[in-house]
């Protein structure tokens, strides 16, 4: 940012046709880092969000004739981004490129159809923080006003790992009987803007991808599900742990 930087002078360099150029120029050095990394908190590959960065000044100086200055320059742009970053992320949801064998699709198959592959839906100010989250990140990389009250406060301020995204492999964190809501801990899907799934956390903890917690006549709860997850001994520690005593008896018997 350049600290000589005057609005108001370039919005009378945007006024005149003849310096309206240079005024734009001033513009995109100013703004250049910030609207990057406002566009990076929602797009997770660098080269997508430089793209979206350039399209962001491309509709900005395709539109600057309409720029009346009702707001400042920086929210007209942050809005402009905003809508490209949405747009691309529509598209990314709707395209399904990628090329599946036919045991990948089983399991997709499998999951549209799972009950527990689902997870609450997000209200508007948790949608707007995980938008603005990255895989392994904080709430220390969202704007000031959508940050929780509670995490304002020096008695708030460590718990980091609230309202995070998870890795792509990296560690789980702990799956607990809250693990289905987003805000509960680092339970938000590293490119989705949701909560990880009940069956995802089932997973996670080991369980059979088939495995069922229910019976049919059982109502769907949550917080019963969930509990039950979270509460759950992974299945492979009590393999592993039950093997353990098999060779230990059967090394007693051979004596």
């Amino acid at each position: 940012m350049n600290p000589s930087y005057n609005e108001r002078e370039v919005l009378e360099l945007l006024q005149d046709e003849s310096t309206q150029k240079r005024g734009f120029e001033l513009i995109v050095a100013q703004y250049s880092e910030q609207l990057y990394w406002q566009i990076r908190r929602m797009v997770l590959l660098h080269e997508d969000a430089n793209d979206l960065l350039q399209n962001t000044f491309i509709k900005a100086w395709t539109n600057i004739d309409y720029f009346r200055g009702d707001a400042k320059l920086s929210t007209w742009l942050y809005r402009i981004a905003l809508n490209e970053c949405l747009t691309f992320l529509n598209k990314q949801r709707a395209v399904t490129t990628v090329s599946i064998d036919d045991e990948d699709a089983s399991v997709l198959q499998k999951l549209e159809s799972d009950p527990l592959h689902r997870s609450p839906k997000l209200m508007d100010i948790n949608l707007k923080r995980i938008m603005h989250s990255l895989p392994g990140g904080t709430w220390d990389d969202w704007p000031e006003e959508i940050r929780a009250d509670c995490h304002k406060k020096n008695s708030g301020a460590t718990y980091k790992s609230v309202y995070g995204r998870m890795v792509w492999d990296d560690t789980s964190p702990t799956i607990t009987t809250q693990c289905y809501g987003y805000g509960n801990g680092r339970f938000g899907h590293p490119e989705q803007n949701r909560a990880i799934t009940l069956r995802e956390a089932a997973i996670l903890q080991s369980f059979p991808m088939d495995y069922k917690f229910l019976d049919k006549e059982t109502p769907f709860s949550f917080q019963k599900l969930g509990t039950m997850i979270g509460n759950a001994v992974p299945p492979i520690i009590g393999q592993i742990i039950g093997e353990t005593f098999i060779r230990h008896v059967e090394g007693i018997n051979t004596r």
